[in-house]
């Protein structure tokens, strides 16, 4: 029970860093329709009794500064069978978006299928995370830290340019 409490407390850490930075943005992908709002939040408010409303912890005031929808492709009954059309869908509706892909290096990720696949039209549209395959290479000493960083970035750039 203390992994989900430690879960819930890294949560709203999270959503609280996510509110003093001012933006964010959420992504439903659904089996009907992918939709994203951007938010900007405006920080704490105090909320009037008026509006029927007790004091309720992490309250903040926002606005809507962007939206997208887009029909859904490639997930049915609300899972991804086919990862590939999600990805296109998802594209459709935030073109500039980049997607976080973690487990390349040690995790056995496919940095080729990656590329092939995630790339925007502009080379762009990824966040490529591979911080085990890098922070404990050889061992940890700092000269092969470097060279795996070094490595991966060549790596990604031959198959950009592809």
């Amino acid at each position: 029970m203390t992994d989900f409490y430690r879960a819930q407390r890294s949560m709203r850490h999270m959503r609280r860093t996510a509110m003093q930075r001012g933006v964010i943005a959420i992504l439903d992908v659904g089996s009907s329709k992918v939709a994203c709002l951007i938010l900007r939040f405006d920080g704490e408010v105090r909320p009037r009794e008026a509006d029927g409303v007790g004091p309720m912890a992490g309250q903040s005031s926002f606005r809507i500064i962007g939206a997208a929808t887009t029909r859904s492709r490639g997930v049915r009954f609300g899972e991804i069978v086919q990862m590939n059309e999600t990805e296109r869908a998802i594209r459709t509706a935030v073109p500039t978006l980049p997607f976080l892909v973690p487990g390349i290096g040690e995790q056995g990720g496919d940095l080729e299928g990656v590329l092939a696949g995630g790339l925007t039209r502009d080379g762009n549209g990824l966040l490529i995370s591979s911080s085990r395959g890098i922070i404990y290479a050889g061992g940890g000493e700092a000269a092969a830290i470097r060279a795996a960083a070094e490595t991966l970035h060549r790596q990604i750039n031959a198959l950009r340019r592809r």
